[in-house]
């Protein structure tokens, strides 16, 4: 399960709302037997999302042609486009790739 942190209400979300989000997630997940990861996008990585959840596995959105550093997130899954086209949708579509391919 990836909990998708993005702008909600027309706002990012705070640092505290964000830990306070997370952990809620987390300690469901925990309970149910569920693996946990987060998605966020690369300004969350950097300015929003505290540094104690870098262990968690990490899905990033960063429209750009390479990862770049996000030190000190180690993402697994990176989200490098949002235009991409796939046979048989008539709109773009976010494409992913694993970090290490």
């Amino acid at each position: 399960f990836y909990l998708d942190l993005e702008a909600w209400g027309g706002r990012d979300y705070t640092n505290i709302e964000c830990n306070e989000v997370i952990l809620g997630y987390l300690d469901q997940c925990i309970n149910s037997g569920v693996q946990f990861g987060l998605y966020f996008n690369y300004n969350y990585a950097k300015n929003i999302v505290d540094k104690v959840w870098s262990d968690l596995p990490l899905w990033i959105a960063r429209y750009n042609s390479k990862l770049g550093d996000v030190a000190p997130w180690n993402p697994e899954i990176w989200q490098y486009t949002s235009s991409g086209h796939v046979d048989g949708i008539s709109t773009n579509v976010d494409i992913s790739k694993r970090v290490n391919e």
